[in-house]
């Protein structure tokens, strides 16, 4: 999937050093090898921005500071 998000990219001028990846569920505390698209490391973090929600990986996912 991240492929076709590459050939995407070359389209859209995709920028990775805006995305992020966090980890939900069981295995949120496992190291997990790094997500590449093309040749741009995309950073695993464990809380995030997007649109104005801050969003917390973990058991489960919490959206400004609401678990859901």
């Amino acid at each position: 999937m991240l492929d076709k998000c590459a050939e995407i990219a070359e389209v859209l001028e995709f920028n990775a050093r805006k995305c992020h990846c966090i980890a939900v569920g069981k295995m949120y505390n496992s190291k997990i090898a790094p997500m590449n698209v093309d040749s741009n490391t995309v950073d695993w973090c464990e809380t995030t921005k997007y649109l104005g929600v801050y969003l917390q990986g973990g058991k489960s996912i919490i959206f400004n500071g609401f678990k859901a």
